[in-house]
């Protein structure tokens, strides 16, 4: 099942930018203007 293990994949990596972002955005609101 490739297809499950890449989903979880993706899922893992969605999670991981979430976070990422979160923190971005906690620490300095400039970022704002260069990512979403």
């Amino acid at each position: 099942m490739p297809f499950a293990e890449y989903n979880d994949l993706a899922n893992l990596k969605k999670i991981v930018v979430k976070k990422f972002a979160d923190l971005a955005l906690k620490r300095t609101t400039p970022i704002q203007k260069y990512t979403f």
